[in-house]
């Protein structure tokens, strides 16, 4: 009986240990989660502070925090030709045109909207030429004036945007309107120039 009092005794103590040990790595997992799920980084670029967030940059510009995916310093070789900036600056409105026959629609249709969101001017889109699924207007960049400038996809093996008679022209591959988006949207607010 006395034997049978102190097996049990240890089997309960050695369940208590488990216990304990089980608990503790529940803790130290729920810990790890919540550490891993808030990741922030800060960097700087000019007298900008970015806070990079589960990926995402923001950075506070003219009251308005803006998210980008990709920091100043990894576009700074994407040419911009032009006045990019004064066009937006005086531009009443603008135009967003694609040819609908491009391999780059959903990248494009991405943007577009990105675009249209994130730029505090009113706009429309056409395509550059007529299309039954689009039912959008036809135009390109003879349409573009200073009140009024186009904002010209263009699939090319050239990366970069090219300001020209108001037309703002972003040329790339699928994956480089991305960065476009980033570029062209930097150079407006002025955190990156030309």
């Amino acid at each position: 009986m006395a034997h049978r009092d102190r097996e049990q005794k240890r089997e309960k103590r050695n369940r208590f240990w488990m216990s304990i040990v089980l608990i503790f790595f529940m803790v130290i997992g729920i810990f790890g989660v919540f550490q891993s799920g808030s990741e922030k980084e800060i960097s700087e670029y000019k007298e900008y502070k970015f806070e990079k967030i589960n990926g995402i940059y923001y950075v506070e510009i003219d009251g308005y925090l803006r998210g980008f995916n990709f920091f100043p310093t990894r576009l700074v070789n994407i040419s911009v030709e032009g006045y990019v900036k004064n066009v937006f600056d005086n531009a009443q409105m603008v135009i967003y045109a694609f040819d609908p026959n491009s391999g780059t629609l959903r990248s494009v249709d991405q943007v577009r909207y990105d675009l249209s969101v994130n730029l505090p001017k009113s706009s429309y889109s056409v395509t550059t030429k007529q299309d039954p699924i689009y039912q959008l207007p036809v135009g390109d960049c003879l349409n573009s004036t200073y009140p009024i400038p186009v904002i010209l996809f263009e699939e090319s093996e050239e990366v970069g945007i090219v300001e020209d008679n108001s037309c703002i022209r972003l040329r790339g591959n699928s994956s480089d309107f991305y960065l476009l988006r980033d570029r062209l949207l930097y150079e407006v607010f002025g955190v990156m120039n030309g």
